[in-house]
């Protein structure tokens, strides 16, 4: 079984889901957290005895093989001030979504709306076809919007680590729209039926994208 080490969150300490580790870690700045194998090198880490190591999501980073590929080992958020989340005014909000993807098919969505919200989201993502980190961070935006839009809000800031999605909302999909979803070299958009759905939820409301790249991560 694994062991989710917080050494820098809301509540560190040693949490055993990744649901549990990501709710104490979305949204706050400067997280450093890290998976182990065993209970007692986790607590190690949060006591301070572990050395981190960034971690590279999408490349292999330790023995333990393709298993490194999906899920984060270590996440080191840059010192820099993030807007709370949640309703921030009138018709506003700021709102932090997240996919995670796991070597054996299974993915995950996180959406945080703020502290003790009941509008968070921590589960288990089922869709048709291949599960990736790219495709799990687009739902989670899609679910995002669509608590919005229930909320009746009109302007609504999307934060997101995911490069795929940041840039593909404020460069690419209005191009991939108008080339029938099909790249410049005329062939089909990855995940486009994903971003489809994010599209149309997106509509009539006004949407900031905001990617907070940490140098812990690396994007594919």
């Amino acid at each position: 079984m694994p062991f989710y080490a917080v050494k820098t969150g809301k509540k560190p300490g040693v949490y055993k889901t990744w649901g549990d580790c990501q709710s104490q870690t979305v949204g706050f700045n400067g997280a450093q957290f890290k998976k182990f194998d065993t209970q007692a090198e986790a607590e190690d880490f949060v006591r301070g005895g572990a050395k981190v190591s960034p971690a590279k999501i999408g490349a292999t980073t330790s023995k333990r093989g393709a298993a490194a590929a999906h899920e984060p080992e270590d996440r080191t958020s840059p010192k820099r001030k993030l807007k709370p989340a949640g309703v921030t005014g009138k018709n506003q909000a700021n709102v932090y979504v997240e996919g995670v993807c796991y070597i054996k098919g299974k993915s995950g969505v996180g959406v945080f709306w703020g502290d003790g919200s009941n509008r968070n989201i921590s589960e288990e993502l089922i869709i048709d076809g291949v599960p990736s980190m790219n495709r799990s961070a687009v739902q989670a935006a899609v679910r995002a919007l669509k608590q919005a839009k229930e909320l009746n809000l009109s302007k609504v800031t999307i934060n997101s680590s995911n490069s795929f999605l940041v840039q593909s909302m404020t460069q690419w999909v209005p191009k991939w729209i108008n080339n029938g979803w099909k790249t410049t070299k005329g062939k089909p958009v990855a995940n486009a039926e994903d971003l489809q759905q994010l599209a149309e939820v997106a509509e009539n409301l006004d949407v900031e994208w905001v990617g907070r790249f940490s140098p812990g991560h690396t994007y594919v």
